[in-house]
């Protein structure tokens, strides 16, 4: 290595500017890896805040992306729906019956401010026929409420054969499991109304025994609709109101049957208007 040239020569001139271009090139490239760093340090802040705030919301997207909402974000919330489970026993070409020898697990909101509840059906798997049932709630498996059911047909293939309706008007969803139903369309259900005290269903005999059950929100009343047989020309339709005490009150009633000794279809229609039934008689229509 060659020594330093004496000052005020053409050589020291060549020095200090070579060592000035190092100088400045190295302050340089520590300047831009600093800006570099700088960079770097702000995208992982931002990157740590974005998924930070993406965690911390997630329970609220679970709750509002369904149709359950509730006013509690704690609670957890799936879709409403049943599913049968399979079963060795399935018969895919059965289009008459549903088979529900596997039993079958349903998740309902009763209402939004309650958990939202897992029902699990067992079955008499020999009848094809559901059995038990016990409820939990969905997000902390704690045991609500075990019982034994009733269901005297197979279920029919294409219907609901567990579901939920609000029955007496009070908020909170009522159970509606199938229980009977016939070839000329009459199906019967066994219906658990839910218990607020309680948080507990209770069967309702007089909603049970009802045929073709269905709510009117805008009146507040119950219709059933019951064939019985002449191709629907025999019936008898019902509307009823459900008091605070859960009592079924007629308001309307048609009713048509065959008359054996006339050999004709007769009508009879009786309404309820100020605590009295009015009523009238006369001759059946069938057809146009």
């Amino acid at each position: 290595m060659g020594s330093i040239p004496a000052k005020g020569t053409e050589k020291q001139i060549l020095y200090n500017c070579i060592m000035d271009s190092g100088e400045n090139f190295f302050k340089a490239m520590a300047f831009l890896l600093g800006f570099l760093f700088v960079v770097n340090l702000g995208f992982m802040f931002v990157n740590f805040f974005i998924n930070h705030n993406f965690t911390f919301s997630m329970p609220n997207q679970t709750a509002t992306s369904t149709k359950n909402t509730s006013s509690d974000p704690n609670f957890a919330r799936i879709p409403d729906g049943c599913t049968i489970k399979t079963s060795r026993l399935n018969n895919s070409a059965n289009t008459v019956f549903s088979n529900v020898r596997g039993g079958i697990i349903c998740h309902f909101m009763i209402n939004d401010k309650l958990p939202t509840y897992t029902f699990e059906f067992k079955a008499n798997v020999a009848q094809n026929t559901l059995e038990r049932m016990t409820i939990k709630e969905y997000d902390t498996d704690t045991l609500i409420q075990e019982a034994r059911i009733t269901m005297d047909s197979e279920p029919p293939a294409g219907l609901d054969v567990v579901s939920v309706e609000d029955f007496n008007f009070d908020g909170y969803q009522d159970l509606k499991i199938i229980d009977w139903w016939g070839a000329t369309g009459n199906i019967g259900y066994t219906i658990w109304l839910f218990n607020p005290t309680t948080n507990t269903f209770i069967e309702h005999a007089g909603l049970s025994k009802l045929t073709n059950p269905t709510i009117i929100p805008n009146t507040k009343t119950i219709s059933s609709h019951s064939v019985g047989g002449m191709a629907g020309c025999v019936y008898t339709d019902q509307t009823y109101s459900i008091d605070t005490d859960n009592n079924l009150l007629l308001q309307h009633e048609e009713k048509q049957e065959w008359n054996n000794s006339t050999q004709s279809l007769t009508r009879s229609i009786k309404t309820l208007i100020d605590g009295t039934f009015k009523t009238s008689a006369g001759t059946g229509i069938c057809g146009i």
